[in-house]
This record gives C-alpha cells, sequence and structure tokens, in this order.
C-alpha cells in the first residue's frame, strides 16, 4: 500500500504527527485511539481535529457494543446521580 501526504514546510513535528494521524484513520489503518495517540493527543481532541478536517468519524456496531457494556458497569444512586 502506498500513502501519499503533501505537508507544508512550516509544519512543525507535532502538526506533522497530527497529520499522519487523520490519514492512518481516515484510511482505517489505526483506531480512533490509536491513532489520537499517535498523534499525542486526547481522544477528545483528536474527534475534534477530524471534524476541523471534515473527516467523518467512524463508530461501528462494535464500538457501539463495546460502549453500552462500558456504560453498564456505572449505576446511578437513588438521587439519579
Amino acid at each position: 500500500m502506498n500513502i501519499e501526504l503533501n505537508l507544508p514546510d512550516s509544519n512543525t513535528e507535532a502538526d506533522i504527527k497530527k497529520d499522519i494521524a487523520v490519514l492512518l484513520y481516515d484510511k482505517e489503518i489505526y483506531s480512533l485511539g490509536k491513532a489520537a495517540e499517535f498523534a499525542g493527543i486526547s481522544k477528545n481532541d483528536f474527534m475534534k481535529l477530524l471534524r476541523e478536517k471534515k473527516i467523518n468519524i467512524k463508530y461501528s456496531i462494535d464500538d457501539i457494543k463495546n460502549d453500552l457494556s462500558d456504560m453498564s458497569q456505572f449505576t446511578l444512586n437513588d438521587s439519579g446521580e
């Protein structure tokens, strides 16, 4: 597989890592978490970056199942908190 990435000379190393992470995520080579880790930013910040770059966030059925499983571990107390 060949991937071409054209970057301006003015980018910092951090910017280049973010651009590469976005590309790897968009090509479905890295998951959101792995791409965020590669970019050196939080998942939330990576999702913001994807929005800025107009990249759709990929959210699969497995992601939904995992999130529901994670949420099932939390319980609310009697006051709803």
